[in-house]
């Protein structure tokens, strides 16, 4: 019979280890209530509590080597830096083989996430007691708890998850990726994490990513609002101005008008898909609306980047009419 997680704490015995097992690839705001998850339950068992992060390091979903999470980790969440202990374990399974090794606990609880918790507690019980490549670990007790609905490591739309924030790094917006670093966190080490990720998405090659244009079409209701408030006080800032300025002289990126052609394309398809708009502004409509918005963004995406892409020579020629004019004006 499976106890439940109050019969579990009253009835064992002995030092109890609390853990939790990402990617945190970049760490984000979201993983802030995780940490206070595990944190949380440790407390509840007067345990101790440690954090692993993975090894995986790729371009694509895993920017940030295992080193630079540590130290990002640390930055970000001070209150938890001495659960960021230094492993070797790149699974679940051989994080629980470093905490039996330590020869101290007879219990282990892990956090995940709510659509987790099913699986790895199967995983966890099926090899306690059992020698396997991973290693060997043999607890009294085995329990897994889940942090909550979303799992902050979860990839596409759910999740301010990292995948957005990728997005955010991918589309060059970095107004946006720091809607996902919690609030608290300087401005320039908030900028290192912007910048680390970047490097290990490796942007300097100018190719076009599966999440680059997840930007804006991804973001909720919600974190529009939230970006439209941050973009207004910062249109005031005088660096902010000047810095809108030089980029007015310059002539746009292959990207920027990439990007331009893409909400162009969108304007135009809502328009046609969605008739309220051709007698309303977008800001007179309601949230409900708004959504409604967002799921014709998401469904008619293919048609999208094929408009957009025919778009591209309208925004080029735009661009260098815009110069031309701004020279004029200057020369009068």
């Amino acid at each position: 019979m499976n106890k439940t997680y109050e019969q579990f704490l009253t009835e064992t015995k002995g030092g109890v280890a609390v853990f939790t097992f990402g990617r945190f690839n970049p760490p984000t705001i979201g993983h802030e209530k995780l940490l206070k998850t595990v944190s949380n339950a440790a407390s509840k068992h007067r345990g101790d509590y440690y954090v692993f992060m993975s090894h995986s390091q790729d371009s694509k979903k895993n920017p940030l080597k295992h080193e630079q999470k540590q130290m990002f980790m640390k930055i970000i969440f001070p209150k938890h830096r001495s659960a960021f202990i230094k492993s070797k374990a790149k699974n679940a399974l051989e994080a629980a083989v470093q905490l039996y090794d330590m020869k101290k606990y007879s219990k282990l609880v892990m956090v995940v996430g709510s659509d987790r918790v099913q699986d790895f507690n199967k995983i966890l019980n099926q090899y306690n007691g059992e020698k396997n490549k991973h290693g060997f670990y043999d607890f009294d007790n085995i329990q897994v708890i889940s942090a909550g609905e979303r799992d902050p490591d979860a990839e596409g739309v759910e999740g301010m998850s990292a995948s957005k924030m990728r997005a955010a790094v991918a589309a060059g917006d970095y107004d946006i990726f720091k809607m996902g670093i919690p609030a608290g966190v300087s401005e320039k080490d908030s900028k290192k994490l912007y910048d680390a990720v970047a490097k290990g998405m490796n942007m300097t090659i100018k190719e076009e990513t599966e999440e680059e244009f997840m930007i804006p079409e991804a973001l909720s209701p919600a974190m529009r609002r939230k970006m439209a408030l941050r973009m207004k006080i910062a249109a005031k800032k005088p660096a902010f101005i000047m810095k809108r300025q030089r980029a007015m002289k310059k002539a746009a990126s292959k990207k920027q008008l990439d990007t331009r052609a893409r909400k162009a394309a969108i304007q135009q398809v809502i328009k046609k898909f969605f008739p309220k708009l051709k007698t309303k502004s977008k800001s007179d409509l309601s949230y409900a609306e708004r959504g409604k918005i967002s799921d014709i963004v998401k469904k008619k995406a293919n048609v999208i980047t094929k408009f957009a892409k025919r778009l591209v020579k309208d925004k080029r020629k735009q661009d260098v009419e815009r110069r031309k004019s701004m020279s004029k004006s200057k020369d009068n």
